[in-house]
């Protein structure tokens, strides 16, 4: 991974400003993370509210808000279990 670094920052510097942004890691608009790590997951985004869901592989469907102002980490909003009872486990928007 350091040598890929060192790679892209010397063909960086002949590259436009333009090019060399597209290798920045800070050009994430929006960022969210899981609960537990390790797990396969699949993604939909809403057509009609800024919201990600993502169901993984341990048995959980989260729904996350998208902030479209501000960027940064998405907050989550609900959080299900597709194995239990029909209860979601996590925070909602009215708590």
């Amino acid at each position: 991974m350091h040598f890929g670094m060192n790679i892209a920052g010397s063909v960086g510097s002949y590259l436009p400003g333009m090019i060399t942004e597209i290798f920045e890691p800070s050009r994430d608009f929006a960022y969210l993370k899981l609960p537990g790590a390790g797990v396969q997951s699949i993604i939909a985004l809403s057509n009609t509210t800024p919201q990600v869901m993502v169901a993984t592989s341990d048995g959980y469907l989260y729904q996350y808000n998208i902030d479209l102002e501000n960027g940064g980490q998405c907050v989550l909003l609900k959080q299900y279990s597709l194995l239990e009872s029909s209860e979601d486990l996590g925070p909602t928007a009215s708590d």
